[in-house]
């Protein structure tokens, strides 16, 4: 039979218990906001980085697959009557050349890398890249970055000035690149109001391997109490899809989109 100081032992136990897991949770949601404690000159080089790969504002995603030999638009098809997509990236001319083709697969046909998706626009992702997107305040502003890419992040590029070597398989990264198909498969969605398709698509210049799509503000008001706010572009073969948590992007008391 348990006696009286026994089960208060183990009740003052179990509070105890209680209690460690509640101040870790609470160290943990404290070093996880580190964006709302710490102004951003005070942001560590590892923190900028996640920041810009796993964040509120910031997923990594592997891609589905569409049926095998199905090229679609986005990267790896090429525009309508074939050559690749050249032109103008976003703040100067486009570098680098060539385009992104589908990845080679693993078993299932599941994709053998993942992608970022980047909500650009937002002001915490402003700051942290070392490489600027211009923002534009009537535009959304959400990136597909491929592995191997300058990308965002404060290590985007290499002491010596080049790129770093690529990520992800053989092939992967050959190809044409069309920004404008891929933009008319971009869409931006939101419980209870139509999908939003995005206004373009660009390429970061001087990086092939990060795509910019612009979506319109005003046709999509975005707000704290927003459930979610779903993601998905047909890039190539692939179909890439996440979701944002508005009610979690929120940056000195205001939410930043």
């Amino acid at each position: 039979m348990q006696t009286g100081s026994s089960f208060r032992r183990r009740e003052l136990f179990a509070m105890a218990l209680a209690a460690s897991i509640s101040s870790w949770r609470s160290s943990e949601a404290a070093r996880s906001d580190f964006w709302n404690d710490k102004d951003a000159a005070e942001w560590s080089e590892s923190e900028r980085e996640r920041l810009l790969t796993n964040s509120p504002w910031a997923k990594r995603v592997t891609p589905s697959m569409g049926a095998a030999g199905d090229a679609g638009p986005g990267f790896g098809g090429g525009p309508p009557g074939g050559g690749p997509m050249g032109g103008m990236g976003r703040g100067g001319p486009q570098g680098g050349g060539g385009g992104i083709g589908g990845p080679d697969v693993g078993p299932g046909g599941a994709p053998e890398f993942q992608l970022t998706v980047r909500w650009e626009s937002a002001a915490p992702i402003q700051m942290a890249g070392k490489q600027s997107i211009t923002a534009d305040p009537d535009f959304y502003l959400i990136s597909v970055s491929f592995p191997g890419g300058r990308g965002r992040g404060p290590g985007g590029q290499r002491e010596d000035g080049q790129a770093p070597p690529q990520i992800g398989p053989p092939g992967a990264f050959e190809g044409g690149n069309n920004p404008e198909a891929a933009a008319k498969t971009a869409r931006l969605e939101v419980k209870g109001k139509p999908p939003l398709q995005a206004a373009k698509a660009e390429r970061l210049a001087g990086d092939r391997m990060l795509m910019v799509f612009d979506f319109e503000r005003a046709a999509l008001p975005i707000t704290p109490s927003t459930k979610d706010v779903a993601f998905s572009v047909r890039m190539g073969p692939m179909d890439i899809k996440v979701k944002f948590s508005p009610k979690e992007m929120m940056y000195k008391g205001q939410l930043s989109v």
